[in-house]
């Protein structure tokens, strides 16, 4: 009988639930933080080595959050591949956010952080929906952003409610 190896990206949200164990407490962690969003954002980076579950997890708080009504109101799941190696900036974070969000992609917007930051947060308050971003391997993205854009992003997400960043990474 041959072994398959699992992979949360493909199994279906059912299949996810089923074959989900023992972090069950996390998970509602993570849903009390969408839950209380208005309280200030919890960001939070998931720390565990490779094959412990951190993709499943994410995926199944982006299943749980479409299947609760109230949730789902309230947020717009954007979900990054596995591994981004593309994205080393700001802008191209952002920009990357915006191909992943509900709808058409302005023209003309460039590498412009102001731009791009201005289109998320308009779409945030016309549907009236904040941005979960689930970040798989969180770390590829920081060690290749240059450090201005660090501080710039921890200003954005200091100052700018409309944004809950859960990530994940193999280590700390």
């Amino acid at each position: 009988m041959p072994i398959y190896k699992f992979s949360p990206n493909l199994a279906s949200a059912k299949e996810r639930l089923e074959t989900f164990v023992a972090r069950e407490a996390v998970l509602e962690d993570l849903l009390d933080r969408a839950r209380k969003i208005e309280s200030g954002a919890q960001h939070c980076i998931l720390i565990g080595p490779r094959g412990i579950g951190k993709t499943h997890l994410l995926l199944l708080l982006a299943d749980r959050i479409a299947a609760d009504e109230s949730l789902a109101s309230q947020w717009q799941a954007i979900r990054f591949a596995e591994e981004e190696y593309s994205v080393t900036s700001l802008a191209e974070l952002l920009l990357r956010i915006i191909e992943l969000m509900p709808g058409d992609r302005p023209e003309n917007m460039g590498r412009d952080v102001d731009l791009a930051l201005a289109h998320i947060l308009d779409f945030s308050v016309t549907s009236g929906k904040r941005l979960l971003l689930l970040m798989d391997n969180i770390h590829l993205y920081f060690s290749q952003f240059p450090d201005a854009d660090i501080g710039r992003l921890r200003d954005i997400l200091m100052s700018k409610s409309a944004f809950l960043i859960v990530g994940a990474a193999p280590s700390y």
